[in-house]
């Protein structure tokens, strides 16, 4: 493998687990307003 292979990977690692972080916190926050507005 070359670095620019492996620079390439690790990015798309990095894009993965932003989208995940993002839909996670989206999650919760979307969670917390339905808990909040059935209280």
């Amino acid at each position: 493998m070359t670095k620019d292979e492996i620079k390439i990977k690790s990015e798309e690692g990095e894009i993965f687990d932003r989208k995940q972080i993002a839909l996670a916190i989206r999650n919760s926050t979307f969670n917390d307003e339905l808990r909040c507005s059935s209280d």
